[in-house]
């Protein structure tokens, strides 16, 4: 169980570039708070986020940041639906990378 092992992150695959320095990386992991906020339909447990590495860090509020975030999805439900939702993200990536689209 998540709450034993501390264990938030689902998966998290790279893609893109080469295996040194990939263009995007795909994240999915467990919230541990609903983030649903207006309360209405199910608790949103789940997020998967798909990122852009950047070639230069950029700076906000005296933090540097190495990669932006592309696309953001969030589920509800068990650990299994949240994995789909990763897959969709990934081919939704591996598509953009296969036919040269630049985000």
């Amino acid at each position: 169980m998540w709450m034993e092992t501390g264990d938030f992150v689902v998966k998290q695959e790279h893609f893109g570039g080469t295996e040194e320095a990939p263009e995007y990386m795909v994240s999915t992991i467990f919230l541990g708070l609903d983030y649903n906020m207006m309360r209405q339909g199910p608790p949103l447990l789940w997020e998967t986020m798909a990122f852009k590495y950047l070639k230069e860090p950029k700076e906000f509020l005296g933090r540097k940041y190495f990669r932006e975030p592309l696309f953001t999805e969030r589920c509800s439900g068990n650990r299994e639906q949240a994995e789909a939702m990763h897959a969709a993200m990934v081919a939704k990536i591996e598509a953009l990378v296969k036919d040269g689209v630049r985000v």
